[in-house]
């Protein structure tokens, strides 16, 4: 490679100083054999940017100087896999320096792309080149023009360059992977000798002694190098002295909050609200105060006693254990509250419980002694428990041969106890109140089935003599079903909570109500979204762990993870999960503050100030409207897409929606109409085809109507504006009413006018100005036919105030002996003889006109 001009050479070093911030923490005896540190791999633009003098072909050409240091890097590695077989420490100093190698890559596209685009903006300024019949460029814009061309073309071939680094990072890491796995299966894959033989059952207890006696001999060497002198023993004393005062602290903090908060056993049917609270109380009493007297136990024993480096190593094992044992049966007895079933707050059937509960706790004792027991076993210079021990190495001798099978048959036979049938059933109660007994889901017996027979699957496998592979499967089936537990009792958690926030007697859920508007069925659809996103997080969360719990590693994980969440290349444009997640954030924060800005303008401003409550609808739902097009628009911008390139999208889907939702537009366009002229609006009473109602609610597409069956009809809005509708309220609230009535032909019609009269000023509800009338309409077959025609301040009312003056007119008539007659009809009754004969008489008088056939 040729010399670099001094100007670069101080660049490269300004790189190579920044990149040995990230690079620090890898030291060379992490790196495999023959592998070093790539020296340039860093990101250039921080050179480039602390140098104004840099010229854009220096950039490129540093760019390129760093593209070279991560190639040969990566060729170091490659020639690393290719001289044999790497162990695990090997691997993992591999999989840092890929880390580093594509970390560094991603830098430099992402330093040249922003160089690019620079200089794209740049080139865009100067406009097109000029055509055959435009005049010529001057000497110096061709110059710059040209300078431009040349340095986009050398950062887009930085780019490509580091787009293959990154390529080959990624097959490094699957030929990583694929060494690992065949480590791990030839770990696996190990047979020593079955530890029902009689030879491994004498080895291991002719071993026991020899292990016991170097547990003893690390004792005695700490109680050896260790001075209880005057001062230590002070210290001690004072540590002692705290910790009793941190034990009783806890333990009367304990015993105050399940007195206070815990189950009154007096009331045999308590809330859900009040069960939720005992369980959080039983769940705190049980698990932090004892979690937090064994950590002070710790912290006194690591500062004051001298433990050395093995000893403390070992204490820190038991107190592990021992707060594992407190976590979980405390957990569980919160959960399943076995003594006390009316405060239990899960679904569990009485035996149920208390059969699950047992087998936990007997399972969590099991846990301790194993840990306790292993102790002794354990190789302290790896420092790991026994249960990490076949990762690192095969088992060692008949004792870890014995010792490994008997804790894998015992876990999975305390495991498959717990996993029992009888012990997961659940009260499931009818819509009449009726419970019955059902099981779990069919997902769950299928998960609980498969975890049977892979522990069934261990215990074989250990008592064969692949003690490793027992291990290793009961170890990660325990892990998996108490990362699931755990899971599954979190999820419980916040759906009981959420369930309270949103109900009607807690404060967040008035709070809902009063300022965004929402109704029941609003707060239970939140509810639903709410837990939608919580299940969706801890399945990925779930997801991740039950990857590391079964082997996978997290550099695996966190490539795969960082290439969604921060790229996916759709042509030119890059989508990431990120991006659309702060663009869905964004959208529900403007979201929220469109609906307090609406609740505040009707319940605050429009109150006050418009009187008409259609108007204030009216104004309501344009702004939540308006407002809710600019929250979208602001999210899709978030997202780095232009708004003329979605024009040029919705451009050229204008045609299939033209046609395909042509209905929806209409209505849509309909409803803004309706919003903006107001031909009808909430709370008026309309007539529209058979419906008859008052209006409900005026949506972007339909209208709400509620008839005075209490029925909803949905109406879509070009209908309201198309056809013809009769609005009983639209400018005014005053309607005329019509009663007609029929009098016998005996009556007096001056008489019969004056009692109607009569009977319409009687009413409160008539209005005077305009006087009521009478017309007398006709004279009708059986009847005198009249009509009240009045008119009434509400039309509201109209059904009610006209059957009010009919029962008037009723008992009016028969005080003026005023009679309303039946229907009169004539009829005649024919002979079926006489007209017989009638008709063969007048078919003889008729002269025969007909005429004979040609």
């Amino acid at each position: 490679m040729k010399p670099l001009p001094l100007l670069r050479r101080v660049l490269l070093c300004a790189v190579l100083f920044l990149a040995a911030g990230p690079a620090g923490s890898q030291t060379s005896d992490e790196a495999p054999v023959g592998a070093t540190e790539p020296s340039g791999a860093t990101e250039p633009s921080g050179a480039a940017e602390s140098s104004e003098a840099a010229s854009p072909s220096d950039d490129g050409e540093v760019a390129d100087d760093l593209i070279d240091n991560l190639e040969r890097s990566l060729e170091i590695i490659e020639s690393g896999l290719e001289g044999g077989s790497p162990n695990r420490e090997e691997i993992d100093a591999m999989r840092r320096q890929l880390d580093f190698v594509a970390d560094s890559a991603l830098r430099v596209r992402a330093g040249a792309a922003r160089r690019a685009e620079e200089q794209s903006r740049l080139l865009d300024a100067l406009g097109p080149k000029p055509g055959e019949s435009d005049p010529p460029e001057t000497e110096r814009i061709a110059s710059e023009r040209q300078r431009l061309e040349t340095a986009i073309a050398e950062h887009k071939g930085s780019i490509k360059a580091a787009n293959v680094v990154l390529a080959r990072v990624d097959a490094l890491r699957n030929r990583l992977a694929r060494e690992e796995f065949g480590n791990l299966a030839r770990l696996l894959g190990q047979w020593s000798e079955t530890p029902l033989a009689p030879g491994t059952i004498t080895g291991a207890f002719a071993e026991m002694p020899n292990q016991w006696n170097e547990f003893q001999e690390r004792l005695a060497e700490w109680r050896t190098n260790v001075e209880f002198d005057r001062k230590r023993v002070a210290t001690l004393t004072w540590w002692l002295v705290l910790l009793v005062v941190v034990i009783g602290v806890a333990v009367t903090t304990r015993n105050w909050v399940l007195r206070r908060y815990g189950p009154d056993y007096r009331d045999e049917s308590p809330s859900f609200t009040r069960r939720f609270r005992v369980m959080l109380a039983v769940g705190t009493g049980n698990v932090v105060l004892p979690v937090v007297s064994i950590a002070g136990l710790y912290v006194v024993l690591v500062k004051s006693a001298a433990l050395t480096e093995n000893l403390t190593f070992m204490v820190w094992i038991v107190m592990i254990a021992l707060c594992q044992y407190f976590v979980v049966t405390g957990l569980s007895a919160a959960a399943l509250s076995p003594s006390y079933p009316n405060w239990r707050v899960s679904r569990f059937t009485n035996e149920s419980a208390v059969g699950l509960y047992h087998g936990i706790r007997t399972f969590a004792i099991i846990m301790v002694v194993v840990n306790l027991v292993s102790i002794p076993l354990i190789e302290l210079e790896d420092r790991r428990g026994f249960s990490e021990m076949l990762v690192v190495d095969v088992m060692r001798d008949s004792l870890h041969t014995f010792f490994g099978a008997a804790v894998t048959v015992i876990i999975s036979l305390a495991m498959v106890n717990i996993l029992r049938g009888r012990n997961w059933q659940f009260i499931d109660v009818d819509e009449d109140g009726r419970s019955d007994t059902v099981p779990p889901s069919k997902l769950v017996r299928v998960f609980f089935m498969a975890a049977r027979l892979g522990l069934w699957a261990a215990v074989a496998a250990a008592l064969i003599g692949f003690v490793n592979l027992g291990l290793f499967l009961t170890q990660r089936i325990v892990w998996s079903l108490l990362l699931v537990g755990l899971a599954l009792l979190i999820r419980a958690f916040i759906a009981a909570t959420c369930s309270q926030a949103v109900g009607r007697e807690s404060d967040v859920g008035s709070l809902l109500r009063d300022k965004l508007g929402y109704t029941s069925s609003g707060a239970a659809r939140l509810l639903f979204w709410v837990l939608l996103l919580v299940d969706i997080a801890l399945s990925v969360a779930v997801l991740v762990l039950l990857l590391l719990i079964w082997g996978v590693q997290g550099a695996d994980i966190l490539n795969t993870a960082g290439k969604l969440f921060y790229g996916v290349s759709i042509g030119d444009y890059t989508l990431s999960l990120v991006d659309i997640g702060i663009a869905l954030g964004i959208f529900i924060v403007l979201f929220v503050a469109v609906r307090l800005f609406q609740s505040f303008l009707a319940n605050r401003v429009l109150a006050q100030t418009v009187p008409d409550v259609g108007v204030r609808d009216a104004l309501t739902t344009g702004v939540g409207y308006t407002g809710i097009v600019i929250a979208i628009l602001i999210a899709i911008s978030s997202l780095g897409l232009e708004l003329s390139q979605l024009a040029i999208v919705l451009g050229a889907l204008s045609v299939g929606i033209g046609f395909g939702l042509q209905h929806v537009v209409s209505n849509f366009i309909s409803g803004l109409i309706l919003l903006m002229q107001r031909p009808i609006k909430a709370g008026d009473w309309i007539v529209v085809g058979q419906h008859e109602g008052y209006v409900k609610k005026i949506n972007v597409v339909s209208t709400e109507l509620q008839t005075f069956d209490n029925a909803e009809v949905i109406v879509p809005n070009s209908q309201l504006v198309s056809s013809e509708v009769m609005n009983w309220t639209h400018t005014s609230t005053v309607a005329r009413v019509i009663v007609a009535v029929g009098v016998s032909y005996d009556a007096d019609p001056r008489q019969v006018r004056e009692v109607l009269l009569r009977c319409a000023r009687e009413n409160d509800d008539v209005s005077r100005m305009p006087a009521p009338v009478v017309v007398f309409r006709n004279f009708g077959d059986s009847s005198l036919e009249f009509e009240l025609r009045f008119f009434i301040r509400q039309a509201d009312y109209m059904l009610l105030i006209g059957s009010e003056l009919r029962y008037a007119i009723t008992e009016a008539f028969r005080e003026a002996g005023i009679t309303i007659p039946y229907p009169q009809r004539d009829i005649h009754i024919k002979t079926p003889g006489a007209d017989a004969s009638a008709d063969h008489e007048e078919r003889n008088e008729l002269p025969d006109t007909r005429q004979p056939k040609p």
